[in-house]
């Protein structure tokens, strides 16, 4: 669960779009950084664990129907390269690619907006966990130690720490949403060594940082789950 979780939301959460201009003089922006299979592994991180938390299973199933969504519109973000590339016998197929090409333009703001939405909920449900898990952790001052079977137990300070953690997180990802909807009217964008990010360039650090946490964070709700379908058998 932790290794594909993880990844997954890594994959969702980073934007970075690869720019070149073909030779047709169209631009094509790839992302380096595939949402559909950030969502596909999230959905297999989350299948063996769903059953014990309603808000999760409802994620994994919102990340079967967001893969086949985010696999449109990477899909739509080669609608250049199509259109240079077929030959006029199959002029429709181009045809079909430049219109479902200038949709996913017009409205990607949008795509991502969700997405970060999405991730803003993800944290709700990491934070419905750790805080429900801080009233059974036990109270020590370390943040985690090993008990007679080498097995890591995290302390109701992690606990604690990580409710925070989440609820903030929660809170930036519902803003950014917000702003992707915001900056979708201006015209600001940089720039750097063929990476083309907007003003996605002021969001990496969160970005960044969501990874760092996600990567315990992912830890923590596994044995908050885990614990918590023990006591219930």
């Amino acid at each position: 669960m932790r290794r594909t979780v993880v990844f997954g939301l890594a994959l969702v959460a980073l934007t970075l779009l690869y720019t070149s201009i073909l030779p047709s003089g169209e631009e094509l922006r790839i992302d380096l950084a595939p949402d559909f299979i950030g969502f596909l592994l999230i959905y297999l991180g989350l299948e063996n664990i769903t059953y014990r938390n309603r808000l999760l299973k409802e994620l994994a199933s919102i990340s079967v129907f967001l893969s086949v969504v985010s696999f449109l519109t990477f899909a739509a973000q080669l609608a250049p390269f199509y259109a240079s590339a077929f030959t006029d016998n199959i002029k429709f197929i181009a045809i079909a690619a430049v219109w479902i090409g200038s949709i996913y333009t017009k409205f990607e703001f949008l795509f991502i907006a969700v997405y970060m939405i999405y991730i803003a909920i993800f944290c709700i449900a990491f934070a419905k966990v750790t805080s429900a898990q801080t009233k059974k952790a036990p109270a020590t001052n370390k943040f985690s130690y090993k008990n007679e079977y080498s097995e890591i137990i995290y302390s109701k300070r992690a606990y604690q720490i990580y409710t925070v953690f989440s609820v903030v997180f929660s809170v930036l990802f519902f803003i950014i949403s917000v702003l992707s909807v915001v900056y979708h009217f201006t015209d600001i964008s940089l720039n750097i060594l063929g990476i083309t990010t907007g003003l996605w360039i002021s969001f990496l650090p969160v970005s960044i940082l969501f990874v760092l946490y996600v990567n315990t964070a992912v830890n923590l709700v596994k044995d908050g789950l885990k614990e918590r379908s023990t006591s219930a058998s």
